[in-house]
């Protein structure tokens, strides 16, 4: 489904060191990109960026450009070229980086515009995290995210709301695999290629039971 969940990091194009040039076709609505980077002196370097055959006047999309000591987006209109100094901070390892790795060039696919919406779409799925519980609507949205996503479709249960499992059935080892709509167990889930978002464990000792879990601090 063409939703707009995580839709918000730029495409890597390339790197382009000094004396290379490369050229992207039909990958935006810019049909032509070009990058060239030329050699200035050993401390600066000058990297073209092309944009031509666009689809209409309103065409507009945003490049990242970046070294090891360098990042800047920058929004480019219709047809044309933009020159952009990149410059040595005087040490060796950066001048290593311009000479030899060249910038990398990354281009967000789709407008300023949609990116803006993307984003926060994405940043309504965590809601539930700043939350105690999670609301109906928070929990369609990352039910919605689960099932496009991860192929994981969350039906409604009908039962009790809290099942209350007797301590002498559970055994050592026994798993409590969980999943809360909160944006963050889903993307977790998602990202590991799992149907779970944290695991607890359970284990008697010494006649008591304890739920184990791995946290981060």
């Amino acid at each position: 489904e063409d939703l707009a969940y995580f839709k918000i990091f730029p495409k890597f194009l390339a790197s382009v060191p000094p004396g290379s040039e490369t050229e992207f076709n039909n990958i935006t609505c810019f049909h032509s990109i070009k990058l060239r980077t030329d050699l200035v002196n050993d401390q600066e370097i000058e990297l073209t960026i092309e944009h031509m055959e666009s689809d209409n006047l309103l065409c507009h999309r945003s490049f990242v450009v970046s070294t090891g000591s360098f990042i800047k987006i920058y929004e480019f209109w219709g047809n044309g070229q933009k020159v952009i100094k990149l410059e040595n901070d005087g040490s060796p390892e950066q001048q290593w980086d311009l000479l030899e790795r060249g910038p990398r060039v990354f281009v967000y696919l789709m407008t300023p515009e949609a990116l803006t919406y993307n984003i926060g779409a994405t940043a309504a799925l965590f809601e539930p995290c700043l939350t105690q519980g999670v609301s109906e609507n928070f929990a369609d949205m990352n039910r919605e995210f689960l099932k496009a996503y991860a192929g994981i479709d969350m039906q409604p249960r009908d039962g009790f709301e809290v099942l209350h499992i007797p301590e002498e059935l559970i055994k050592d080892g026994d798993t409590f695999d969980i999943m809360r709509l909160d944006g963050l167990d889903p993307m977790i889930a998602w990202a590991m290629g799992a149907a779970t978002g944290h695991t607890g464990v359970a284990l008697w000792r010494n006649g008591s039971l304890y739920i184990c879990e791995s946290n981060a601090k």
